[in-house]
């Protein structure tokens, strides 16, 4: 058997090749043809319908013979121009597509069209005209034409795009400019940015295009749906591709927004910052079978991952902007604190010498004994009136000091409207009367005569308001009135206007009232003052709710009006509903101390002295301990049985913190009443913690040392008065012949103390040195020795604050100085 496939080393000689053998051949090659072979007759009926045309159009060749050419393959558009070129073709022979190859629409079995190149032959069979076409399908040809020209144009736009972030620091401007270019470019229906807020998804996206068409359709929760389902695809870090049926994995709360936008296929691409995705960029477009090739979605990527950057860069460059800002608003506040702080140790250095030279003068003259003592009741009130400027101007700097810190408390009381302004025109009337001014005070029919809020801060504001307008009015009038108002919020408010016939004010400094430290005027140095009370005063009024505010022409006078919000009520409504008693409450007579028994600890004999001695004469049995060791030693004790326990705070060793903390372990109700130079607020608040039930602050007050003694052990009133402490309510006792003998010991000891101080010194040793000075400290003032303790409270504050022996050494030298002279220096020794 032969085969046809055998090698024939002969070559086939032209003339043994026939018309048999080219049919064998044509055959053979429709058979085989890549490309669509179509015949048909001069009439336009098919004869011929190759394999490859039946794949291309879908029509089986049986089906094609014998129909005309154009209703198989010729969309109907064309239709009537293919007819009329076939009429042309048989009358002339000729046609524009003969031997030319062209590109034309074609149709499938579907009806669907699609685009060809189209190449026709004709061919003459017996005299009869039959022409052939070679037809090629270029649609993915034409596809993958389309997709390097979207590429190359999304990669051109990518690339401005690029150098718009590096150079545009308008990062919305530069967002909505990438959904207006890339938006148009991909063709897409809509496209929209997603940004985060506070990691939650949005309620609506931050940018969208086109702008006249919101994505969300002003339905907020279809579109967080939407939002937080493309947050949870993104977690991979990779671009999400949505077409065809995979759009259907959308969350049915969200699909109806992907329906109404008529959305088919979708692109999200993550835009992460600092390794986490912030926010994204989708892309939407109505066709079903889009394709999003990974060449234009790869360029897309890498575009949102430098928008990313962008941001990034943005983000660090806004907080360095804002740390800049910060920075430079702290220097400007350091400075402009640095200039308060000069004026207002200019401003104290004049308002403390001043007084305290009239002090240190008259407690020389009354310590020798120079003159008789007929005249040391006048000096005494000198004294006095001297202590309580600058106790004022100590106060100031504390109110300052815990306004600032956050630390004011207010309360709430009830107030009598009588009995507040009864007390400021006494407190005024005689100086009033000294310089010859009318002080007035009228109040409206309608002003309430009860009220709440917190009777001291509104004490202490007005009586600043009418202290200044006394002080700067030289002839006239003062006049106080009060009256009911109506506030914005209709809530019931409670008016007081100072008005004066004073200088005024000039518009320039009315400007700056309120600032603190503020004394620029010539009146202010000459009536003296720090210019903290009015800065002061406005702090507290807001602190109350109210306002302030003023009018003033100078020469002329000025006007003060005060606002408070108030709760009113008629007398005998509220009585008792807030009357919470402080720790500072009672009454001098309204206890009998007689037959009580107090523990009292201090570390420094001669405070513990002192204190024992005014307990005493109040008929106190006072069991004395001079560290918290030998407190509890004494507290334990079963044969003691204390009524209450004043407590020294800061002592070496257990302070007075811990050894109260150990006392409330052991006995729950005793009253434990603590004793401290500390006044804020905080150290308050941690005695309480610590299990105390009370709070003095040195120098101590006898009233209110009594006072919180007698409310914390809720004593009977006395049938009999309680003897009267001595006139002078604090710890003075120069010119006091029942302390002689205390000031004497106290004097006595101070060489010895300056010699603890020397030894100290030479030893560098500092524990000691602020061990000695705060002794020192609470006892020099007490005893009428307030230079002294004052410069010890320097050492010891230079001390607590880690300064060094270095820094305090010039200030413990001035103290053994003044221990060695029992503080009798001249007045150079302390400039």
């Amino acid at each position: 058997m032969s085969c046809p496939f055998h090698k024939h080393t002969d070559p086939l000689p032209a003339s043994a090749w026939s018309n048999e053998h080219a049919h064998v051949v044509f055959s053979a090659l429709l058979q085989s043809s890549l490309d669509a072979i179509v015949a048909i007759d001069d009439a336009g009926a098919v004869v011929e319908f190759n394999p490859a045309a039946e794949r291309i159009f879908g029509y089986e060749r049986g089906d094609a013979i014998g129909r005309p050419i154009h209703e198989l393959i010729i969309p109907p558009s064309l239709r009537d121009a293919h007819l009329a070129g076939m009429d042309k073709l048989r009358e002339t022979g000729e046609g524009p597509v003969l031997r030319t190859r062209v590109e034309v629409p074609a149709m499938r079995s579907d009806g669907s069209e699609f685009p060809v190149e189209l190449e026709i032959t004709p061919v003459d069979l017996d005299g009869r005209a039959v022409f052939i076409a070679a037809i090629r399908e270029i649609s993915e040809q034409r596809q993958r034409e389309q997709r390097r020209r979207d590429l190359t144009e999304i990669q051109a736009e990518t690339r401005e795009i690029l150098q718009m972030l590096l150079l545009n620091t308008d990062l919305s401007a530069c967002m909505q400019s990438i959904l207006d270019r890339i938006g148009s470019r991909l063709g897409a229906s809509w496209a929209f940015v997603d940004r985060r807020r506070d990691g939650q998804c949005a309620t609506e996206p931050s940018h969208t295009w086109p702008e006249s068409e919101p994505v969300c359709s002003n339905d907020a929760q279809r579109y967080a749906s939407l939002a937080q389902w493309c947050v949870q695809q993104l977690r991979s870090d990779q671009p999400l591709v949505l077409a065809g049926d995979q759009v259907s994995h959308v969350p049915e709360d969200a699909r109806g927004l992907i329906t109404e936008h008529r959305v088919g296929s979708m692109l999200v691409l993550p835009l992460n910052v600092s390794g986490r995705t912030e926010m994204f960029m989708a892309f939407a477009c109505e066709a079903v079978d889009r394709e999003w090739p990974a060449e234009i979605v790869a360029v897309l990527h890498s575009m949102a991952q430098s928008l990313g950057r962008a941001i990034e860069r943005t983000i660090a460059e806004r907080h360095r902007v804002e740390l800049l800002n910060r920075l430079q608003e702290a220097l400007d506040r350091a400075e402009s604190s640095n200039q308060f702080k000069s004026r207002f140790l200019a401003s104290m250095s004049h308002e403390m010498r001043t007084p305290m030279t009239s002090i240190l003068g008259y407690a020389t003259l009354m310590e020798r004994g120079d003159q008789g003592f007929e005249n040391y009741s006048e000096w005494a009130g000198t004294v006095r009136r001297n202590a309580d400027h600058l106790l004022s101007l100590l106060n100031d700097v504390l109110d300052l000091s815990k306004i600032e810190a956050g630390q004011l408390v207010l309360g709430r009381s009830e107030i009598s409207r009588a009995d507040l302004l009864r007390s400021c025109e006494d407190l005024f009337r005689p100086l009033a009367k000294e310089k010859g001014l009318e002080l007035r005070v009228e109040v409206a029919p309608d002003a309430p005569a009860l009220f709440v809020s917190d009777e001291t801060r509104i004490r202490q504001v007005l009586f600043n308001i009418v202290s200044n307008a006394v002080r700067y009015t030289d002839s006239g009038i003062v006049t106080i009135r009060c009256q009911r108002v109506l506030g914005d919020d209709l809530r019931s408010h409670i008016r007081f206007v100072v008005n004066d016939t004073g200088v005024g004010i000039s518009p320039d400094r009315l400007e700056r009232l309120f600032e603190p430290w503020s004394q620029a005027e010539d009146s202010s140095r000459r009536v003296g003052g720090t210019g903290l009370g009015l800065d002061i005063a406005n702090r507290l009024v807001e602190a109350l709710g109210g306002s302030i505010s003023v009018e003033s022409t100078p020469g002329r006078g000025s006007s003060f009006a005060l606002l408070f919000p108030c709760e009113e009520f008629s007398e005998g409504e509220g009585q008792g509903r807030f009357a919470e008693p402080t720790l500072g409450s009672g009454s001098k007579q309204e206890f009998d101390f007689t037959g009580r028994r107090a523990l009292l600890t201090d570390d420094f004999d001669d405070n513990r002295a002192l204190v024992a001695l005014f307990l005493e004469q109040r008929g106190v049995v006072v069991t004395e301990a001079c560290d918290g060791p030998s407190a509890i030693e004494a507290f334990e004790n079963p044969a003691n049985q204390f009524d209450f326990v004043l407590l020294d705070i800061q002592m070496p060793g257990m302070d007075g913190y811990e050894a109260a903390e150990r006392m409330r372990t052991l006995d729950q109700a005793i009253p434990i009443i603590a004793l401290t130079a500390h006044a804020m607020a905080s150290d308050r608040e941690r005695c309480m913690q610590a299990g105390c039930d009370g709070y003095v602050s040195k120098p101590v007050v006898l009233d209110e040392l009594f006072g919180v003694i007698g409310r914390l052990l809720t004593a009977p009133r006395a049938t009999e008065p309680a003897p009267e402490p001595p006139a002078c309510e604090r710890f003075q006792i120069v010119g006091n012949p029942k302390f002689a003998s205390l000031i004497e010991d106290y004097a006595d000891r101070m060489s010895d103390l300056a010699g603890d101080f020397e030894r100290a010194l030479s030893d560098e040793r500092a524990d000691d040195i602020l061990r000695l000075a705060h002794k020192v400290k609470g006892t020099a003032a007490n005893f009428g020795f307030p230079r002294i303790g004052e410069v010890a409270r320097l050492c010891e504050h230079q001390l607590r604050a880690g300064e060094g022996l270095s820094s305090c050494r010039k200030d413990v030298l001035r103290l053994i100085r003044l221990l060695h002279t029992r503080g009798e220096l001249e007045e150079a020794s302390d400039r």
